[in-house]
């Protein structure tokens, strides 16, 4: 099972991906990151950044974060974070 779930760029990147909001799709199965995008809105303004560079980190840093989720919860607890969003995409930990 493949579960998306949106967060805010600003973790990565501070205030240059501030607001800048990517799509991070996760094996649930293999508890593994396996795809990140910028969310349309916010593609121009991401295209004239090093579009490689902050897609490896945003992708790297979503990848700590789903290993810490499930080294400390259960999956039926980790299911229920990363499919529950705030009002604006985002997920809260």
């Amino acid at each position: 099972m493949q579960i998306t779930f949106s967060e805010d760029g600003y973790a990565v990147g501070d205030r240059l991906l501030e607001g800048v909001m990517f799509d991070i799709t996760v094996d649930f199965e293999a508890r593994e990151v396996v795809d990140v995008k910028v969310q349309k809105k916010y593609e121009k303004y991401f295209d004239d950044l090093n579009t490689k560079k902050w897609l490896r980190e945003v992708k790297e840093h979503a990848q700590y974060t789903v290993e810490d989720i499930f080294a400390n919860m259960s999956e039926e607890d980790a299911l229920e974070v990363l499919t529950d969003t705030n009002s604006d995409g985002t997920i809260e930990f």
